[in-house]
């Protein structure tokens, strides 16, 4: 029967949540491979307890800095629904551009703060900047 070994990476430190990867590996061959990212419950409900629905929004949308629009978005719509307020297609449309570009932003900020250090050898993205401040500090220095 062929060796067998585990990889066990615990935590990864770059992705929403918690997270590790497991990797069997039988002989030279990969068996069996395990990602398991667990974002834990953030219980919003506590949160606002006892508080106005005035509030909601503004408390709901600090729960994460990533996707704070998307929250708003959720927050702003099961607000109008509990009340009864339709939402008009112009609301509808300016939110839609709103959630895509929140989703741009949190492309960027993934591919130039997550990515990029992994991909240049750089422990994080603050190690990457000590080596380029003028790049880090001064967007208009980015580019070739």
């Amino acid at each position: 029967m062929a060796e067998s070994r585990t990889i066990t990476i615990p935590h990864l430190g770059r992705v929403e949540g918690h997270g590790g990867i497991f990797v069997k590996v039988v002989g030279d061959a990969v068996a069996d491979v395990n990602m398991d990212i667990h974002e834990g419950s953030r219980y919003y409900e506590a949160l606002l307890v006892g508080k106005s629905f005035l509030d909601v929004q503004g408390i709901i949308t600090r729960v994460c800095a990533i996707c704070s629009a998307d929250h708003t978005v959720a927050a702003l719509r099961a607000i109008e629904d509990a009340l009864g307020i339709p939402q008009t297609e112009r609301s509808y449309q300016l939110r839609g551009l709103m959630l895509r570009g929140a989703a741009l932003e949190s492309h960027a900020l993934h591919v130039f703060a997550l990515a990029l250090p992994d991909f240049l050898g750089f422990e994080s993205v603050m190690a990457m900047a000590a080596k380029f401040p003028a790049k880090a500090s001064n967007i208009s220095a980015v580019g070739p």
